[in-house]
């Protein structure tokens, strides 16, 4: 008789993304995994599956180009309050009643599943997930015994984390995903003073300032109320209503710009405070740090 046995797996990638949310705006957001693999225990190596190659499976899986979920903008199908109309030549609009996005379809991923008795609408994207993962793992390693159950957390590295949400598109990229115009993060921003201390009043302030955002390179405005740039994966343009949030920057959008952009916006809140330190990530684990010296 098999053995059978489940190994976890933490924060294999971070899932840096958008979604629509159920009044029709984007909303950016990241998620980390918490991943249960089971399966039969190979009688030769004694394992499920060797931790190092299922790690870049599944990590190859949900970052996957066409079909994966990070750096897209997430539909969830009776929830997201949006219509989706397939246009020639691969590409697609999506209309909210604040947005308007016209992009390659590889832009978008599309849930299914989600039921009007449940409360939180990404259980359905934690399915979806786990059932992609499970049967991209049983092909990869040529079985069918393979299951696999995902919980997405905002789990950030650091203690007491004030957070915030941001979303944007990078034109000048080199990366593939950044290049979607409509991706985004949950992030953090961390402020220390001279002495090494957490300013807890100026993080909240800049979060403030941040949350909710769309964040848009002054360049790639069209008119007021739309942006739009050209990639080597597509066009893309996006137009919105006002009132939706936005932050215009003079630079592109990139982490280093934004806490560039934030440190000179807040430059005598950050004086009176005496701040030599603003850390403000991008996503749940890596970002920009600004230092300030004080004369």
């Amino acid at each position: 008789m098999k053995q059978i046995s489940s190994m976890f797996l933490r924060n294999v990638t971070c899932i840096d993304h958008a979604f629509v949310n159920n009044k029709g705006f984007i909303e950016g957001c990241s998620y980390h995994q918490e991943i249960i693999v089971t399966g039969e225990v190979d009688e030769y190596e004694q394992v499920v599956v060797d931790f190092s190659a299922v790690k870049k499976q599944i990590k190859a899986i949900i970052d996957a180009k066409e079909t994966g979920f990070d750096h897209k903008l997430w539909i969830i199908k009776g929830w997201s309050d949006c219509q989706v109309i397939d246009l020639e030549n691969g590409y697609v609009r999506v209309v909210t009643p604040h947005h308007i996005l016209v992009a390659p379809w590889n832009a978008l991923k599309i849930v299914e599943g989600f039921h009007k008795y449940q409360t939180n609408p990404f259980d359905a994207v934690e399915t979806q997930m786990s059932k992609e993962v499970e049967a991209g793992l049983n092909e990869a390693n040529g079985v069918d015994c393979i299951k696999v159950q995902i919980k997405l957390t905002k789990q950030v590295f650091g203690e007491d984390a004030v957070k915030f949400t941001y979303f944007h598109g990078l034109k000048h990229s080199s990366s593939w995903g950044c290049n979607n115009i409509a991706h985004g993060h949950t992030s953090f921003v961390e402020v220390y003073d001279d002495l090494g201390q957490r300013i807890k009043e100026v993080e909240k302030v800049i979060a403030h300032y941040l949350d909710g955002a769309m964040l848009i390179f002054k360049e790639n405005l069209e008119t007021p109320n739309k942006i739009s740039y050209e990639t080597p994966r597509g066009k893309f343009s996006l137009s919105f209503t006002e009132d939706v949030k936005t932050i215009v920057m003079e630079q592109e959008t990139t982490i280093e710009n934004i806490v560039e952009h934030v440190c000179e916006r807040m430059k005598p809140v950050l004086d009176f405070y005496a701040v030599s330190k603003v850390f403000i990530s991008e996503g749940l684990q890596k970002g920009a740090l600004k230092q300030i010296v004080h004369k």
